[in-house]
């Protein structure tokens, strides 16, 4: 288990988009501001960008900040029903 969390694939294809989706669904909810999660979520996605990982990494961090822009578009959308 220890070896699948270390994994930097298992990590930018499955764990991190799916704390993503959490993190902004939880932000929006308490929240109700759409822009607070997906600029934390880009910032903390630079910063391990610039500790772990190299500038190719780049391109998941747009991913994820527009992925927790998309969740909150939809939990806006819900709630508003």
């Amino acid at each position: 288990m220890t070896q699948l969390l270390i994994n930097p694939m298992f990590l930018v294809l499955i764990l991190f988009p799916v704390v993503t989706v959490i993190l902004s669904a939880i932000a929006y909810v308490r929240l109700k501001n759409l822009f607070v999660m997906p600029l934390i979520i880009f910032l903390l996605s630079i910063v391990f960008m610039i500790m772990y990982a190299n500038e190719t990494f780049l391109y998941w961090v747009i991913l994820y900040s527009a992925l927790s822009i998309l969740v909150g578009l939809l939990f806006k959308f819900i709630l508003s029903k």
